[in-house]
């Protein structure tokens, strides 16, 4: 989301000033914009602590991507949509007499 409107900010830059004031405002637009996803990852990562913390494991949300994943034989979240996270690994952990 972010990387989509620093493009579209830069393409602005990019078409309208002269050279030196064009690099000097696509410095600046890289320092809003680092910050920015700087800000963003650690609201990501903090979100991931405390669903450690609370020993939680969200339920998988399918999406385009997930055909590009190499975790996709792994994951299989369609297969899982009537199982939590609890049962499936209790019974993974099950051993067989």
């Amino acid at each position: 989301m972010l990387e989509a409107e620093y493009e579209k900010e830069r393409e602005k830059i990019e078409g309208k000033e002269d050279d030196r004031l064009k690099e000097e405002r696509i410095q600046t637009l890289q320092t809003i914009f680092q910050r920015a996803w700087r800000y963003q990852e650690r609201g990501m990562l903090e979100e991931m602590h405390q669903l450690y913390r609370r020993g939680h494991t969200p339920k998988v949300q399918r999406s385009k991507s997930c055909n590009a994943c190499s975790l996709q034989t792994l994951c299989l979240p369609a297969l899982m949509k009537g199982t939590d996270v609890d049962a499936y690994l209790r019974q993974a952990m099950e051993v067989e007499p």
